[in-house]
C-alpha cells in the first residue's frame, strides 16, 4: 500500500496492439520488367518466344528459312547447279531483251531526227537563206550525231553485258557442281550464326523493355 500523500506513479499505457497480419492491406508484387507484359511496354514490333502473344504463325519467321536451308541442301550439286544456271540464263535473255529494245528505240530516235533535220535543210534551199532555220537545222545535226553516238555506246554496251553474262552463268555452274560442298558449309555457318544472333536480340528485347526510352 502506497503511504498517504504519496504521489502515484502515471499510468503506463499498454502498447497499441499490432493488427494481425492477414488484416494488412495486400501489395501485389511487381513482377520484373522482363516477365510483366501487361504493365510495361514493350518495343514495337517485339514478338519475343516469351511473350504470351507469340503464336503459331509468327514461328514461320524463322521456321521457313530452316526448311528452305533444309531443301537446298538436300538438293544434288548438278541438279542446283542446273537450276541456277537456268535461272542465270534467263537473266541474260531478259537483260539483252531490254537492251535490244533500248537500242533499238535510240536508232529509231535518230531516224526521226535526221529526217527532220533534212527537211529543214530543204525548206532552207527552197525558200532561201533564213538564218532561223540554219540554226535549226546545225541543232538537229548535233543531236541527230549525239543520239547516233549513244546508239552505238549501247550496242557496245549490249555486246560486253552480253560476254559478261555468258562468263557469270559459265563461273555459276562451274562453282555450284565442283565446290558446292564448301559454298554450302559456308552457307550453313551463315545462317547458324545469324540465328544465334537472332535468338540472342529476342532474349535480350525483354531487358530492353526496362530501359527509360520504353518504359
Amino acid at each position: 500500500m502506497p503511504l498517504a500523500g504519496a504521489r502515484m506513479p502515471p499510468r503506463q499505457s499498454a502498447p497499441p496492439e499490432c493488427p494481425p497480419r492477414d488484416a494488412l492491406p495486400s501489395r501485389p508484387m511487381r513482377k520484373p520488367a522482363s516477365m510483366d507484359f501487361k504493365t510495361t511496354p514493350l518495343p514495337l514490333g517485339y514478338e519475343g518466344f516469351d511473350n504470351p502473344n507469340f503464336g503459331v504463325w509468327h514461328g514461320c519467321y524463322w521456321v521457313l528459312p530452316v526448311f528452305f536451308g533444309l531443301f537446298l541442301s538436300a538438293l544434288p550439286p548438278s541438279v542446283l547447279g542446273c537450276w541456277l544456271f537456268v535461272v542465270c540464263c534467263l537473266l541474260f535473255v531478259v537483260c539483252c531483251c531490254l537492251l535490244f529494245v533500248v537500242c533499238c528505240l535510240l536508232f529509231v530516235v535518230c531516224c526521226l531526227v535526221f529526217v527532220v533535220g533534212c527537211l529543214l535543210v530543204v525548206c532552207c534551199l527552197l525558200f532561201g537563206g533564213c538564218w532561223l532555220l540554219f540554226v535549226v537545222c546545225c541543232l538537229l545535226f548535233v543531236v541527230c550525231c549525239l543520239l547516233f553516238l549513244s546508239f552505238v555506246v549501247c550496242c557496245l554496251l549490249f555486246v560486253v553485258c552480253c560476254c559478261l553474262l555468258v562468263v557469270v552463268c559459265c563461273l555459276l555452274s562451274f562453282l555450284c557442281c565442283s565446290l558446292f560442298p564448301c559454298l554450302l558449309f559456308v552457307c550453313c555457318l551463315l545462317f547458324v550464326v545469324c540465328c544465334l544472333f537472332c535468338l540472342l536480340i529476342f532474349r535480350r528485347l525483354p531487358d530492353l523493355a526496362s530501359f527509360p526510352p520504353f518504359s
